[in-house]
């Protein structure tokens, strides 16, 4: 009840949540399908395999928008590389796009294997622009 109102019988509100809570199983299906196809693209236009991407590549893309003040990059131009120093492997992720001052903008994301997270990168921007 509410405000001396009846709402429904218990079954109809039961139905109704029901009915609420598979919406909403729905659309995080559809979210986790899109999020995968996401991943899947910007794998295949960095050159790297859709787990490297999902493990190294995918956050160090965030960090260098976060830190790299990169607004749009393109997957033409960007690629990753992975290079092995003594035991400790090293992950570059070369981005190239558009810094937040619209300038064209270089930025590499440098990470080792043994400092997983502790991102380090590098920003140019582009001469004569």
């Amino acid at each position: 009840m509410e405000n001396g109102n009846v709402l429904g019988s218990y079954s109809d509100m039961l139905a109704k949540h029901k009915l609420a809570d598979a919406q909403a199983e729905q659309e995080a299906k559809a979210k986790a399908v899109k999020r995968e196809a996401t991943a899947r693209e910007n794998a295949k236009d960095l050159g790297c395999t859709l787990e490297e991407y999902k493990e190294h590549f995918g956050p160090m893309l965030s960090a260098g928008f976060d830190k790299g003040r990169l607004d749009v990059w393109y997957s033409d131009s960007s690629s990753t590389s992975v290079n092995t120093y003594g035991k400790h492997i090293q992950y570059v992720l070369h981005l190239v796009g558009r810094g937040k001052n619209g300038k064209r903008v270089y930025v590499s994301v440098y990470e080792y294997s043994n400092r997983p997270g502790d991102y380090q990168i590098d920003v140019m921007n582009a001469p004569n622009e």
